[in-house]
């Protein structure tokens, strides 16, 4: 029920490419006969009674250092800092501001905690707040791994990467 959409359209691609309709729906055929690794744990994955046996979760593929990552200019402020930090992240793929970080920026402006948002690739004009809180560092994208040890909070929209 919940990919009778999904389903529908896999199903018109595959007419398109002269093959019969799916008997076991997209998620269903893309997992292996033999073995399937996913990347997340399973309290991550929506309750399923007909998860195949071959489905292995192995826990979350974690990015390692961005060897050419260079911190913003506000990055030793933030190391320096103590009040806490908060992470808004939009991600990458619901990338709308007004849905989550206008409002999270809007609602910790007067707290005092350190608020470093990012856009999930998006450019940071495109937030359209101006004047930026002051409490705020806004970037387009922040390497998780370098951000997220100095994080007290997190804010997200639960996309996968986020999450």
């Amino acid at each position: 029920m919940l990919f009778r959409d999904v389903d529908a359209y896999y199903d018109r691609v595959r007419a398109d490419v002269g093959l019969a309709p799916s008997r076991a729906g997209l998620l269903n055929d893309a997992v292996s006969a033999h073995l399937y690794l996913q990347g997340t744990t399973q309290l991550f994955e929506y309750p399923r009674s007909d998860l195949p046996p071959q489905v292995h979760f192995i826990g979350p593929f974690l990015p390692g250092p961005t060897p050419d990552f260079v911190p913003p200019a506000w990055w030793e402020e933030m190391l320096e800092e103590r009040r806490s930090i908060v992470h808004v992240t939009q991600g990458t793929a619901a990338t709308e501001a007004e849905q989550l970080l206008v409002p999270t920026l809007g609602a910790l402006a007067d707290e005092d905690v350190l608020v470093v948002a990012t856009t999930g690739g998006k450019p940071v004009e495109s937030v359209g707040l101006d004047p930026l809180p002051a409490n705020a560092r806004l970037e387009s994208f922040v390497p998780h791994h370098h951000l997220l040890p100095h994080v007290d909070a997190m804010v997200t929209n639960g996309g996968y990467g986020g999450v």
